[in-house]
């Protein structure tokens, strides 16, 4: 097999995993592999393929790829999103910490490393500052605003966090981490309407989005306890009301 078959594999794969076709990913990445044993990029995407189905295992694919090409950056942010699939958030964190000591200019970095140390007690302020290093080395890209809105959402900071979201949404409207997560602030900041809202411009950007569905159902719970607490609360006045006529 030629180095430009090799290629087209692997580009053939990558393109699988960004359609969410992970199981066809995986069969083709580990025919690949069979041929190709010792090839990094081969073990980073099977890492990837599997991040959702079996993410222990991914894992172990991505910490294989690192081992075998361990100055690779992108391989170090394979392992940062495998690991935290995984739940092992420290470790996700340290691949994140390597990728930018590697390559400290590149954005993507920064973002994945924000989005990591951001849940872990004690590096929010961490997380903060590696957010806005995205920002300032990208500060028109909304994947980067995103990473900062995220980064304020960590710390409970809604108000900011908004305005983030909002202002990645400005250039890329139809971004579905903003507009679930500006949901999110909308609904903890008890604007439920907004929230409801955005959460039905999400489903119709993205209707697979079973996350949105969750928060959607929250958001409408909410709605509906707002409006019952009204209700109570109009009834209540309007009883003392009449009292008060009664008694005149």
């Amino acid at each position: 097999m030629s180095h430009q078959s090799d290629r087209s594999i692997l580009a053939k794969v990558d393109e699988l995993i960004q359609l969410r076709r992970r199981d066809e990913a995986r069969s083709m990445v580990e025919s690949y592999l069979a041929e190709h044993p010792d090839d990094a990029s081969g073990w980073g995407y099977h890492g990837l393929a599997l991040v959702d189905s079996d993410p222990a295992a991914a894992l172990t694919s991505a910490q294989r790829a690192v081992g075998l090409e361990p100055e690779r950056v992108w391989l170090h942010r394979v392992v940062a999103i495998v690991a935290h699939e995984a739940g092992e958030l420290r470790l996700a964190a340290t691949a994140a910490e390597r990728a930018v000591m590697l390559d400290p200019h590149d954005p993507q970095n920064h973002r994945i490393l924000a989005d990591q140390l951001i849940r872990i007690a004690g590096r929010r302020d961490d997380a903060l500052r590696a957010a806005n290093e995205a920002c300032r080395l990208a500060p028109d890209d909304p994947r980067s605003l995103v990473a900062l809105g995220n980064a304020r959402l960590g710390m409970s900071d809604y108000e900011r966090a908004a305005e983030h979201y909002r202002a990645a949404l400005a250039s890329d409207p139809g971004n579905p981490v903003a507009l679930h997560n500006l949901a999110l602030c909308h609904n903890a900041m008890q604007d439920h309407g907004t929230a409801l809202t955005l959460l039905q411009d999400l489903l119709v950007a993205s209707p697979g989005n079973a996350g949105a569905r969750s928060q959607l159902d929250r958001a409408l719970r909410d709605l509906l306890n707002e409006f019952q607490w009204l209700a109570l609360f109009a009834g209540l006045v309007l009883a003392i009301v009449a009292g008060l006529l009664a008694g005149q």
